[in-house]
């Protein structure tokens, strides 16, 4: 039997890094900074969908809401 809030931890991971990947496909000033930090084949690795042509717009589809800072 699965634990129920692994699960959960893994959904919440992999949503967390695909909206990272889209926020650095949609800004190349954002993109430039985080290849700069990190170097561009670790994000490469890492968020490879961020370099695939059309991947912000098919996640707009999936996740079609804005995040927001609180406070």
């Amino acid at each position: 039997m699965i634990n129920s809030s692994s699960f959960d931890d893994n959904i919440a991971r992999e949503k967390g890094r695909l909206l990272a990947a889209q926020a650095i496909a949609h800004n190349p000033e954002q993109k430039r900074r985080v290849e700069e930090m990190f170097g561009k084949e670790y994000v490469k690795q890492r968020l490879p969908e961020a370099y695939r042509s059309g991947f912000g717009r098919i996640l707009d589809r999936i996740f079609p809401f804005t995040l927001k800072r609180l406070g």
